[in-house]
């Protein structure tokens, strides 16, 4: 089970390679996120989350549920330790948070290993970026 979180943040410096072939291992993933970021589960307002994402969308990006923000929401976000805890996530953090132990590099090569098939050229973007939300906020992989 994942988290079921309605908005997911991470930020761009988390992927490090590219994935050159269509061979895709433990390696090529690992070289792609050689972290071993985890994610925080934390309760925001729409209004917090679009200052954050305002102040910060050159490192950091962030989706909601619906693709958009809801000022007087309130989201159960799912975002990257290195993020909640960073400088530029300080005044919104709280003390009220929840450690999933959820690596992304496990979500990751979940996800892949679900797939039947992966086209590097045609899905590379859509797995990197746009799935990340997918990834944290579904309810089964």
């Amino acid at each position: 089970k994942a988290t079921a979180a309605t908005a997911a943040c991470g930020n761009f410096g988390g992927f490090r390679n590219d994935i050159t072939d269509s061979t895709l291992n433990f390696s090529n993933v690992y070289a792609l996120n050689p972290f071993d970021n985890h994610i925080i589960l934390c309760k925001i307002k729409g209004s917090d989350l679009y200052k954050f994402l305002m102040d910060n969308q050159s490192h950091n990006y962030v989706y909601t549920e619906d693709g958009n923000f809801v000022s007087d929401k309130v989201y159960t976000l799912a975002i990257i330790d290195y993020v909640y805890f960073s400088y530029y996530f300080r005044t919104y953090r709280t003390s009220e948070y929840t450690d999933t132990l959820l690596e992304v590099r496990d979500l990751m090569i979940e996800d892949f290993r679900l797939r039947e098939s992966f086209n590097v050229n045609k899905d590379y973007n859509n797995i990197l970026i746009s799935k990340i939300y997918e990834w944290v906020s579904c309810n089964d992989y």
